[in-house]
């Protein structure tokens, strides 16, 4: 099991449509290479904030971490999706209840998928992971 693609939208530097991150990786070693301020480390917090871990201590989305327009208007949600792709039949047991399925994918079609939203309401981050 490995992520296949990280979908990042709203969350600091990556903003909507075509602004959103649409991050494909692969089996194996995968790095990340950049200017600063490119959003390098915008994609290792996002990661760690949808499996909620951050060495010792969680990381939990701030009023912050939701993207600024180039006019300066915040967005009022993000979501964060990770797509995890060629599960074992061991893993597909023990993620059973939150498979997919996504004909699209030829060798191994079951999917575990991933996905946090939070929500900016009166200053206060309102946070799902489903």
């Amino acid at each position: 099991m490995y992520i296949n693609e990280l979908v990042v939208e709203n969350f600091r530097c990556f903003g909507t449509g075509g602004e959103k991150l649409k991050l494909p990786l692969q089996v194996g070693l995968n790095t990340l290479v950049g200017e600063n301020d490119a959003g390098k480390t915008a994609i290792i917090d996002a990661l760690r904030m949808i499996f909620g871990t951050r060495d010792q201590e969680s990381l939990r989305p701030i009023a912050e971490d939701f993207h600024y327009s180039p006019e300066g208007i915040q967005a009022k949600e993000f979501s964060i999706e990770a797509l995890f792709i060629d599960l074992s039949l061991a893993e597909q047991a023990y993620f059973a209840d939150y498979l997919t399925y996504q004909p699209e994918i030829e060798h191994n079609p079951v999917v575990f998928k991933i996905t946090l939203n939070a929500a900016l309401r009166n200053g206060k981050v309102r946070t799902t992971i489903f």
